[in-house]
């Protein structure tokens, strides 16, 4: 369980976890204009069920291209990327060492340090994530951890790259 699920659940004592979701506007209440009902939205909090009732201006209204799935992950990601981001410069760092770069967040994160100028070794374990990770996201260095060369390679990385924050979305081996 996502740990401010766990706190959100227990110590808030909502109804339902699920830190954000997406759907479809089934119904509207009074004074909300009945052109929403049918229109995508992304939404904070109390998301794990099937509907759910939200105030209007705790939702985000999606153009109709929007994918549902994607849509979930645009309140919290975006705001745990940014976040991750401003420590990592805030600590001085120049280069990232990130776990799990294949995840949403992952993906968000490698985003935004191409457009903050920070470098990133992005960890993965497929090598078909390697390309993948490479075209959806202009990730300039992607490593699996399963390579036969992955520590030679690393350390070469680390070497010229320097980094001094890591990030590690999976508390596996690796991180120690």
């Amino acid at each position: 369980m996502n740990p401010y699920d766990k706190i959100v659940y227990n110590y808030i004592k909502t109804p339902r976890i699920g830190s954000d979701g997406s759907g479809t506007i089934e119904a509207v209440g009074e004074g909300v204009s009945s052109d929403l009902v049918g229109k995508r939205v992304a939404f904070l909090g109390d998301a794990w069920g099937q509907y759910r009732v939200a105030d209007l201006f705790a939702v985000i209204v999606l153009d109709d291209s929007q994918d549902l799935q994607k849509a979930a992950c645009a309140c919290v990601n975006p705001l745990t990327a940014s976040g991750q981001l401003y420590l990592a410069k805030k600590h001085g760092a120049t280069a990232v060492v990130l776990t799990a770069a294949t995840s949403s967040l992952g993906k968000q994160f490698i985003r935004l340090c191409n457009a903050e100028e920070v470098e990133v070794i992005s960890l993965v374990r497929r090598d078909d994530a390697v390309n993948q990770l490479k075209e959806e996201t202009g990730a300039r260095h992607v490593l699996n951890q399963t390579s036969a060369t992955f520590l030679q390679d690393f350390a070469a990385l680390v070497k010229t790259l320097n980094p001094t924050y890591m990030i590690d979305y999976i508390a596996g081996d690796l991180a120690g």
